[in-house]
């Protein structure tokens, strides 16, 4: 995983300058003198991945008054062109004087990729978060220092002592795993979302949104339907072909669904000289399976395909054992996929997802892309068309079709698919995080509010926070790196300017990319419109590890903190609540939960105050 620890400060101050000076001691007695790093007067950037990458940083400037900071990560250039990309290794003079004189927006505008960009602009130090926030980025400030980091558990040269639980988060939390709020679970640290800035002035700091899926969206185009799938499949040749030119071997997760399978095979057409292989994990479930869909998949593309059982009594992490982060790991009680591939004989390897597609190529059966075509095309040509083809999508009649869209075209409030889906997310356990929960508070502006979107574009959007929640937040190790081509800007700024009614063609989720692949993936996998879910095999992993789960809940820190209740854990956790309803794997995420706060409550000694009342169920 792509690691670094930052340190920004005034180098006029001397003060800070001082602190910075025992900053840097420190992280060098961690890291050890060999660490690549970036120094520039009031600035320092390391890299501690694990392994260290090859090309981790391209600095800013030259030495001397021309230094303007460092980009971590990898960037490439946007382009019209169909083939892949090469990594960018420099910034002309001109490139980055148009950046830097922009604040940093022309970065946005001109170049993709996953980084964390650490710029020195006439207003002062900004950061900035690619759009995807491929990289966390979070920050904390000490004695004019500010130190920036993607991992706070190899933060080991901080004093984390003076750190202090937000309790207001972890309540939030137990209602919505997903926040993205610029909040963590500490009061102290912060976090840059995708595509926001970060600018340290000596007068103080603020956060300035540079980028906006809402804009991008609203500068949609409307192409005919076979131009459509065109640019579609020229985009994930490129993306895909792009991110594999960086490693030199490619595992793909095969799940056997649709997205996986395009990205495996776009890989294998893409003229990759270096070794592709399929791998499919298997859980042992009793949900349906998936293995013929990813084994049609892999022959389909001339792979070889590994498949690894998952077991869902595999071990359950104790729950004194999560890591100091700065938030709770959603993956802490998963399975550690990438743990279970067989060791690389050689550096250079990633394991790529078929991650993304689902919000980006559409997977939704709601009716509301009609209603985005009366309000974008008007009655135009092709309103019968799209009226049929939405109703066969949503499973309603044509009348119900226009019964749902009238309103929307009216001009009536279409609550934002991410902010309406909160509902659903409410159990015994939790229930009380929602009393007075704002979600307007939990989650990005564009996620929240349309701005004159249309709703099927508007819900599209919003569940973008899904997506990017995928990311990994907890340094894994391993010898592979884990990439999402889908989850490129390129496609992302496509998928948006597409139409809802397009991206949906012929009335099936994932239309326009069924249409574009067509010939790219096997029958068996383009023909079908379920997806493949896991639901059992978490259910299955809170059936095996039940006692355990319920006892960590009912008399943990959540519980002496009023977060919970242990009489509505035990009720919650009897068999006919849990095992019978899908909300029933959530004891995992509330378990989670309980792990991070006693990991920080053991570290910082701020244990609740008093014993609380306990709620009756």
């Amino acid at each position: 995983m792509r690691s670094y620890i930052a340190l920004v400060w005034n180098e006029h101050d001397p003060a800070a300058s001082h602190r910075a000076s025992s900053l840097k001691r420190a992280i060098q007695e961690q890291t050890g003198p060999q660490t690549n790093r970036v120094e520039q007067d009031g600035f320092v950037l390391h890299d501690v991945s694990c392994p260290p990458l090859e090309r981790p940083f391209i600095v800013l400037g030259s030495e001397g008054k021309s230094q303007a900071g460092a980009i971590f990560g990898t960037l490439f250039r946007k382009t019209d062109e169909p083939h892949a990309a090469m990594p960018v290794a420099r910034l002309d003079a001109q490139s980055l004087a148009a950046i830097r004189s922009s604040g940093g927006r022309a970065l946005l505008a001109r170049y993709w990729g996953n980084y964390v960009a650490f710029l020195k602009i006439s207003e002062g130090f900004a950061v900035i978060a690619d759009p995807a926030a491929s990289i966390p980025c979070y920050y904390t400030e000490q004695s004019g220092v500010f130190v920036i980091f993607s991992n706070l558990e190899k933060c080991r040269f901080l004093d984390r002592s003076g750190f202090s639980i937000n309790e207001a988060f972890v309540a939030a939390l137990l209602a919505y795993d997903k926040i993205q709020n610029g909040d963590t679970g500490l009061n102290e640290i912060g976090e840059l979302l995708g595509g926001q800035r970060l600018l340290i002035t000596p007068g103080g700091t603020r956060i300035d949104p540079l980028w906006d899926p809402r804009e991008i969206a609203l500068a949609g185009f409307d192409p005919p339907r076979h131009e459509g799938a065109r640019l579609l499949r020229q985009t994930v040749m490129q993306v895909t072909g792009t991110w594999a030119g960086a490693c030199k071997q490619v595992a793909v997760s095969l799940s056997g669904g649709l997205d996986s399978s395009i990205v495996l095979n776009c890989l294998a057409r893409s003229g990759y000289a270096g070794r592709i292989s399929a791998v499919h994990f298997r859980p042992e479930s009793a949900d349906g399976p998936e293995h013929r869909y990813a084994r049609a998949a892999a022959g389909h593309a001339g792979c070889d395909l590994l498949e690894i059982p998952v077991a869902p009594d595999a071990g359950l992490p104790a729950v004194d054992d999560h890591p100091l982060t700065v938030r709770p790991n959603r993956q802490f009680l998963a399975p550690d996929l990438p743990g279970l591939l067989p060791p690389l004989q050689s550096g250079g390897g990633a394991l790529f997802t078929g991650q993304g597609g689902d919000h980006l190529f559409r997977v939704s059966t709601a009716p509301t892309a009609f209603a985005d075509f009366i309000l974008q095309r008007g009655l135009s040509r092709d309103l019968s068309k799209i009226l049929i083809e939405t109703a066969h999508l949503s499973g309603r009649s044509v009348w119900s079709v226009l019964k749902d869209t009238l309103p929307r075209v009216a001009g009536r409030l279409h609550v934002s698919a991410a902010t309406a889906g909160l509902s659903g997310r409410r159990t015994l356990v939790n229930q009380h995080a929602f009393e007075g929960l704002d979600p307007h508070l939990l989650l990005p502006d564009w996620a929240t509010y349309a701005n004159g979107l249309p709703p099927a574009k508007f819900d599209q959007v919003s569940t973008l926070v899904h997506m990017f929640q995928v990311r990994d937040h907890v340094d894994s190790g391993g010898d592979r790196e884990t990439v999402r081509p889908l989850m490129s800007e390129p496609l992302l700024d496509l998928c948006l300017r597409l139409p809802a009614w397009t991206l949906s063609a012929g009335g099936v989720n994932r239309g326009l990319a069924r249409l574009a692949f067509r010939d790219v993936v096997p029958d068996l996998v383009l023909q079908r419109t379920t997806k493949g879910y896991a639901a059992r095999f978490y259910i299955d992993r809170v059936s095996a590890h039940r006692e355990v789960i319920l006892s960590a809940l009912a008399t943990g820190e959540l519980a002496a903190r009023n977060l919970i209740s242990p009489s509505e854990v035990r009720a919650f956790g009897e068999r006919d609540q849990y095992d019978t309803q899908h909300s029933g794997s959530r004891l995992l995420t509330y378990y989670g939960i309980e792990a991070w706060l006693r990991a920080w409550v053991r570290e910082t000694g701020k244990r609740a105050a008093l014993p609380a009342p306990t709620r009756e169920a």
